[in-house]
């Protein structure tokens, strides 16, 4: 259904770069009201950010411009473009303020009311363009991890479709999202997964009380089973069968319950 979006996506890359660069612009900035403070004091201090956190922010900002069209002089003005847009979809998404963003809204079932929800492994399946392969955070394939489903506004669909364009234009020196030092396509989820740029979903609790953080997009497991079809499919896909049946044994040129016209 194109109104509702399953699991990790093209939102929660957003959020990652999108809070990242904030974060580093921020440690910057006051690593340089520091660094002018013990001047004034004839005190010499670094004056900007150290070369780790450097490398990190020159990555995320070339994925900012791979992906959503920002470049680094938008982002020395605050102008973050479809990317801030984008990541207020994502539950992690954040308003200028700093504040929990209330722009990801869970998808509703038309008939039940019910919230929509799909599983880990189906997911994934679906997200495969040749349906071979899933993830799953035991890689078993076998999962009880459950999607709850987010709506996909016209605005939401805008810009991605403006993101996936961008990945895929013919650029100078290859095209694509700038990986390392290689510039690879992502023409679907599934590639964007394989970026791995949002990589954890926050801290959960074990048995043994061990913090672990686990993996917001889960390892692939390869050869995997075709997910079974949920209960409702295969009574839709039983009914479709027998209305067919019942239309070929007919006349073929009107369905069942309808009178011809005389």
């Amino acid at each position: 259904m194109p109104g509702v979006r399953y699991g990790p996506d093209i939102a929660d890359d957003a959020a990652a770069i999108y809070t990242g660069l904030v974060d580093l612009g921020a440690k910057e900035k006051s690593i340089k009201a520091k660094s002018k403070a013990a001047k004034k004091a004839g005190k010499v201090k670094p004056g900007g950010l150290n070369k780790k956190d450097k490398a990190k922010y020159d990555r995320l900002a070339k994925l900012a411009n791979d992906i959503f069209g920002v470049s680094k002089s938008d982002l020395k003005k605050g102008n973050y473009g479809d990317l801030y847009k984008m990541q207020r979809y994502s539950m992690g998404g954040k308003t200028k303020k700093g504040a929990p963003s209330k722009g990801a809204k869970y998808a509703k079932d038309k008939r039940t009311g019910k919230l929509r929800k799909r599983s880990e492994t189906t997911e994934y399946f679906k997200r495969d363009p040749k349906g071979k392969t899933t993830r799953s955070q035991d890689r078993s394939g076998k999962t009880n991890e459950t999607y709850l489903g987010l709506t996909k506004p016209k605005a939401y669909r805008e810009i991605e479709e403006r993101a996936y364009t961008r990945m895929n234009k013919p650029k100078r020196g290859g095209s694509g999202v700038t990986v390392g030092k290689k510039r690879v396509k992502v023409p679907d989820r599934a590639a964007l997964d394989r970026l791995g740029i949002a990589r954890s979903r926050g801290i959960e609790v074990t048995a043994a009380r061990n913090k672990t953080t686990r993996n917001m997009r889960p390892p692939v497991v390869k050869k995997a089973k075709k997910p079974k079809a949920a209960a409702s499919a295969k009574r839709a896909k039983g009914a479709q069968a027998k209305t067919a049946k019942t239309i070929k044994r007919g006349t073929g040129k009107t369905k069942p319950g309808t009178r011809k016209k005389k």
